[in-house]
């Protein structure tokens, strides 16, 4: 499934590299390029080719994908229908989305991994939940390390075992990177991962403080009707 998705994104980055056309659109279609997609609310925005307007879209309108959370990847191109809003019938948004010629979309992402960051963001840092109990920090950085430089890894603690001479473990943490780019791929290859038989949560880290918007992929999912 993975090479199948591989192979969907390749054939479009190849057809813009040659500068070839695509397929003629069925009529009804519309055309355009996925220019923001906030992956943990599920809604995003696509450029329209012959008006360079944008439309919302949210992802119980893709019809085709191989992901089991259905997802666009920003810079895919994907044709859709354009149609109001089934819950404010005065908005158009993108209805029946799918790769180009009725393809499925390239997408890719997986749950929880934070895409549309906001512009200057500087997240470095993230959540790490599930935590065995008897895991200890030196294990979380040897974990995180796989994937980029970790500047600390840290679980938070209340209190001390006396009978086992170390701290209880709350069993969450948080694992700092030393740039953005480590910090996402973490959440990209390592949400859901084993760390001493227990399957660990992974996702981007923000102080409680930070509020959240429509415009920022921080909370949760959008469902349909936002």
């Amino acid at each position: 499934e993975s090479s199948t998705k591989d192979h969907i994104a390749n054939d479009q980055m190849q057809d813009a590299e040659r500068g070839e056309p695509l397929p003629p659109l069925p009529p009804k279609r519309l055309r355009g390029t996925v220019s923001r997609w906030l992956n943990t609310k599920g809604i995003g925005w696509i450029i329209m080719d012959d008006t360079r307007e944008s439309v919302f879209a949210h992802n119980s309108n893709i019809v085709s994908s191989l992901d089991e959370y259905p997802c666009l990847r920003e810079g895919e191109v994907v044709d859709f229908e354009l149609g109001p809003d089934p819950f404010r019938p005065n908005v158009q948004v993108a209805l029946a989305i799918t790769g180009p010629n009725g393809k499925p979309v390239v997408g890719g992402y997986v749950p929880g991994e934070k895409v549309g960051w906001l512009k200057g963001d500087t997240i470095t840092e993230v959540y790490v939940g599930n935590i065995a109990y008897s895991a200890r920090e030196w294990d979380l950085k040897k974990h995180f390390s796989s994937v980029g430089h970790v500047k600390r890894a840290s679980i938070v603690v209340d209190g001390w075992d006396e009978k086992n001479n170390h701290p209880f473990s709350k069993g969450w943490g948080t694992v700092r990177f030393r740039n953005v780019r480590d910090a996402r791929e973490a959440v990209k290859q390592l949400h859901g991962s084993m760390l001493i038989d227990r399957k660990i949560v992974v996702r981007p880290y923000a102080p409680r403080t930070r509020q959240g918007n429509i415009d920022d992929d921080d909370g949760e999912p959008l469902l349909p009707g936002y």
